[in-house]
């Protein structure tokens, strides 16, 4: 169970709050019992089922390298429901240690698109990938990713996620709470 407050100008601004976010942790805590399989089950059985019959065996060979090499060694035991935004960013800040930015894309587009299957299938109640952005460094090729931002609301508008930008700024953490609620709310 999570503890915590939620502040608005208006009582009946926090009231609209608190039922938005029940709502939206009653329907996730709903996705928890789906499925039980791990990160590293979900792209064997995506790769297999909806990858394989659609691209060549090369195509295939590359993704499953790509998944195997630098997924699985670090989320790929990891519940596929728990599998966080944040869990992504260090992830990705891991890879930048040994990859060029370039690669890292590529690599993070197809772990992106298995998580948007996931989604699809309602094995998730939605992709923390989405939101996620790797900020080129300052064009030098082979220099890795310079940082990875997260946004507070996915593409589609829907479902907001504090960053952790948003947490981690000067002043008071609560004063810092509650602004990253107000611009929840604003949305």
């Amino acid at each position: 169970m999570y503890y915590g407050y939620v502040y608005g100008e208006s009582y009946k601004e926090v009231k609209d709050q608190i039922i938005r976010l029940r709502a939206a942790f009653s329907f996730e805590n709903k996705s928890l019992y789906q499925y039980k399989g791990s990160v590293k089950d979900w792209f064997e059985r995506w790769l297999v089922q909806q990858i394989a019959p659609k691209v060549k065996q090369s195509t295939y060979v590359s993704y499953q390298h790509k998944l195997t090499t630098y997924l699985f060694p670090d989320l790929g035991n990891k519940p596929l429901v728990k599998l966080t935004q944040e869990d992504l960013q260090n992830w990705l800040q891991h890879l930048q240690e040994r990859l060029s930015a370039s690669s890292i894309r590529v690599i993070f587009r197809l772990v992106n698109s298995g998580l948007e299957a996931a989604e699809a299938a309602h094995l998730r109640v939605d992709n923390p990938g989405q939101g996620l952005s790797i900020a080129e460094s300052d064009g030098q090729s082979g220099q890795g990713v310079n940082h990875v931002t997260a946004t507070s609301a996915n593409q589609s508008g829907q479902g907001l996620r504090p960053r952790v930008s948003d947490l981690t700024g000067t002043g008071n953490r609560h004063e810092n709470w509650r602004n990253l609620w107000l611009k929840m709310a604003r949305h």
